[in-house]
């Protein structure tokens, strides 16, 4: 969640020096194009979600904090997926989230939060 929220913002060339990078450590379990599909949906929702992706009953929320020279974190809201579901991540905690994010960002000399 996290991860995917900086990376989704950073310049081309560094993303693909990181996704290199996670090929030479994860071999063929590490798909590029499904890496770029989340990624795009990260850009396009502004937030990023993980539903139990790394470890068994975690689902987390997380989005982009930017400074005046680009992404700069992310923040995120980690939950138990029993207490929590995936759309009430979505539908309740990404809109208050994502006006985190913003503050944060605005706070950092971020002018205009990309989209």
């Amino acid at each position: 969640m996290a991860g995917k929220s900086v990376l989704a913002h950073l310049e081309s060339g560094k993303l693909m020096e990181i996704v290199n990078e996670l090929k030479e450590i994860y071999g063929h379990r590490i798909d590029e194009n499904r890496i770029m599909k989340a990624l795009d949906e990260v850009r396009t929702d502004g937030f990023a979600i993980n539903d139990e992706e790394f470890s068994r009953g975690i689902r987390a929320i997380g989005v982009p904090v930017f400074s005046a020279n680009g992404i700069a974190c992310s923040i995120n809201v980690v939950v138990e997926p029993e207490e929590v579901s995936v759309e009430e991540l979505r539908n309740r905690y990404a809109p208050r989230l994502i006006g985190v994010g913003k503050e944060l960002s605005a706070a950092l000399g971020c002018r205009v939060v990309p989209q």
